[in-house]
């Protein structure tokens, strides 16, 4: 039985404004700021307990996931840092749900759930199945990305920087 989550959590943001300006401009050192605002994500989060006979030692292992509540893309991650309450400033600069494509907790877990079995099964060849245990979720996990604006050659661009992973895409211009 898993301990279920209600509160609304945040991932702290492991890159600042400037970490993800250095990132982008290690692509394009000629862009120029214009500007960059924290935006928090919907995501549902989700621990796992993953026992599987031919691990060494015999001892399960934790696994996490979050799944992008607007997208449904469900994602393996890192143990999570300690997680802590949305604040009201940060609540401020949350993505509006759409109403319109949203996916449920239910298909969230089920999402993620899929993705655990299917990285086991390939880890583990198939040999024997996996036995995978639900131990804690959180329905409300806001996940935090830094919205760059820019200019390159005279061009506005929109770049989109994970501020857990230093990753990111241009999501306009």
């Amino acid at each position: 039985m898993s301990d279920t989550v209600q509160t609304r959590l945040a991932l702290p943001p492991q890159y600042t404004a400037s970490d993800a300006w250095q990132v982008v401009r290690s692509r394009a050192a000629e862009l120029k700021p214009v500007s960059e605002r924290l935006r928090w994500h919907p995501f549902s989060g989700f621990e796992f307990r993953l026992a599987h006979p031919l691990t060494p030692g015999g001892a399960p292992q934790r696994v996490f996931a979050i799944v992008d509540r607007l997208t449904g893309q469900a994602t393996l991650t890192d143990p999570w840092p300690e997680l802590g309450e949305l604040s009201p400033e940060q609540e401020r600069d949350c993505v509006a749900d759409p109403g319109w494509n949203t996916t449920s907790f239910a298909e969230s877990g089920r999402r993620a759930h899929r993705l655990v079995a299917t990285a086991a099964m390939r880890r583990h060849r198939l040999a024997v199945p996996s036995t995978i245990t639900e131990m804690r979720t959180v329905e409300s996990l806001w996940k935090p990305n830094w919205l760059l604006e820019a200019r390159l050659q005279g061009r506005r661009l929109q770049i989109l920087v994970d501020a857990i992973t230093g990753g990111y895409y241009v999501v306009g211009t």
